[in-house]
């Protein structure tokens, strides 16, 4: 029986190249399911992930987030500043 090394080692390499590249997708979900997108685009960047990872439909996921969070919730009140004056003026000993 004769081993042959190198063609051995060609297919331990491929295996290898797979492995790390599932744990890299594996990563990039993590972050993307926990809301954060920002340190996915960094990851997906230094490993060079972006043909299976496009950066910008993350970054505009990540947009869209931010505004809607940022809404003051608080009826017609549109801006922090007039919020705080309705909250005094609903209870003036809240200081």
């Amino acid at each position: 029986m004769t081993y042959d090394l190198h063609a051995n080692s060609y297919f331990d390499y491929q295996m290898l190249i797979i492995l790390v590249y599932t744990i890299y997708a594996a990563v990039v979900e993590s972050l993307i399911n926990t809301g954060k997108q920002i340190a996915a685009v960094h990851f997906i960047h230094a490993f060079q992930l972006q043909e299976s990872f496009p950066p910008v439909p993350l970054l505009k996921a990540y947009l869209k987030n931010r505004r809607r969070n940022s809404q003051v919730k608080t009826g017609n009140v549109r801006d922090i500043a007039s919020a705080k004056v309705y909250a005094l003026l609903l209870d003036p000993n809240s200081n």
